[in-house]
C-alpha cells in the first residue's frame, strides 16, 4: 500500500474534478494506492476520448504506460482472487492464457525476476495461497519446497500442480515440537506462530520444526514471509547456512528485527542489501550498511541477503 495520507476515492475525485494541473498527480496516487484497479483507469481514459479530449487522453495513456512498465495488474489479481477462492478449475484455465513474458507487479515478483536463475531451487517458506510457487515456476525454477503450516492454504498448494512443486505441511522455527498458528479471522494471510495482540482470530494447533532438520541439499534461494517469526525461522537453519548456504535469502522484515537479522546472517559472510521500489516500479538494492534511510518502497519492507555483491539499480 502506498501511504499518503490521501484517501482513493480524493484521489478519483481529484483526478475527475480537479484543476488540470492536478490531474496527472491524482492518477498516479490513484494507481500506486489501487493497481488492481486498472480497468477503471482505462474506463477514464475512454471517457476522455469520448469528449474528444484526445491531447489529455495520450498523455494520460503514456504515463500511465510508463508508470507501469508493462506490469499486469489485472492477471496478478486474478490468480490471487482464485487461489483464494480455492477455485483450482478457473485457475488452470486461466494460467493457461497467460503470455510467459508477461510480467506481475507484485514488488516478490520483480525480485524473482531478477535473481532467480533457471536453475534455481527455492525454499519457499510462508507459502500462502501459492501465487509466489506459480510465479517462480513460470521463470523457470528447477524444484520448489513450499512450507506452509495454514490447513487451508495447504490445501489450495497441493492443488496448484506445480511440475517438481513439493509442500510440507509444517511451521518452521527454532525448535521443533508442537505450537500454534495465530490466524486473523479477516487477514488469514497474517499468520504467525507469535501470540497475537489482534482481536478475532484462530489458534490452529501446528507441528513446528527446523530448517537444519529439513536436511537440504543445494536449495539456492530461500524466500522468507513469516510475519514476525523470521529471526527464529533463521536461527533454526545454523547447520545448513554453515554446510550447504543458498546464494539468496529473501526476507520480509518487520522493522524491530532489522538489526538482529542483519547481525546474525553476516556473521555467515552474506551481504544486506534492502529492497527498494518507488512509485514508478523502478527496483534498486541499497547495502543496508551505507543506507539506514527509511524504506521508499510502495508495499512491504524486503530484505535481500546475498553471497555475492549485487548491482544496487535494475
Amino acid at each position: 500500500m502506498w501511504r499518503t495520507g490521501v484517501s482513493f476515492s480524493a484521489f478519483k475525485d481529484l483526478f475527475q474534478r480537479g484543476p488540470e494541473s492536478s490531474r496527472i498527480w491524482a492518477l498516479k496516487g490513484m494507481i500506486l494506492y489501487a493497481p488492481e484497479f486498472a480497468e477503471l483507469y482505462s474506463k477514464l481514459i475512454d471517457r476522455l476520448i469520448a469528449k474528444k479530449e484526445f491531447g489529455r487522453a495520450e498523455v494520460i495513456q503514456r504515463y500511465t504506460n510508463i508508470l507501469c512498465l508493462n506490469l499486469d495488474f489485472f492477471s496478478n489479481t486474478k490468480v490471487h482472487e482464485l487461489l483464494n477462492n480455492k477455485d483450482f478449475i478457473r485457475f488452470n484455465d486461466f494460467k493457461n492464457t497467460l503470455d510467459p513474458k508477461m510480467r506481475f507487479p507484485n514488488e516478490d515478483f520483480m525480485i524473482f525476476e531478477f535473481l532467480l536463475g533457471k536453475t534455481s531451487r527455492v525454499l519457499n517458506i510462508g507459502a500462502h495461497n501459492g501465487a509466489t510457487a506459480f510465479f517462480m515456476s513460470r521463470l523457470g525454477a528447477e524444484e520448489i519446497l513450499s512450507v506452509e503450516p495454514n490447513p487451508s492454504f495447504y490445501e489450495t498448494l497441493d492443488n496448484l500442480k506445480i511440475k517438481n512443486h513439493r509442500i510440507l505441511q509444517l511451521g518452521l522455527s527454532d525448535e521443533v515440537g508442537t505450537g500454534f498458528l495465530y490466524c486473523p479471522n479477516e487477514y488469514p494471510g497474517r499468520a504467525n506462530i507469535l501470540e497475537s495482540q489482534e482481536n478475532g482470530f484462530d489458534e490452529i494447533p501446528i507441528q513446528l520444526d527446523t530448517i537444519d532438520n529439513l536436511l537440504l541439499n543445494n536449495f539456492n534461494y530461500w524466500k522468507i514471509d513469516v510475519e514476525g517469526s523470521e529471526l527464529k525461522v533463521l536461527e533454526g537453519a545454523v547447520q545448513t547456512l554453515e554446510k550447504n548456504p543458498p546464494d539468496h535469502i529473501q526476507i520480509e522484515v518487520w522493522e524491530n528485527n532489522v538489526d538482529k537479522i542483519v547481525n546474525f546472517l553476516c556473521k555467515f559472510q552474506y551481504y544486506a542489501y534492502k529492497c527498494q521500489i518507488d512509485g514508478n516500479f523502478i527496483m534498486r538494492f541499497s547495502e543496508f550498511q551505507k543506507s539506514r534511510k527509511k524504506w521508499k518502497t510502495i508495499n512491504t519492507p524486503i530484505m535481500i541477503f546475498s553471497k555475492n555483491q549485487l548491482s544496487t539499480k535494475y
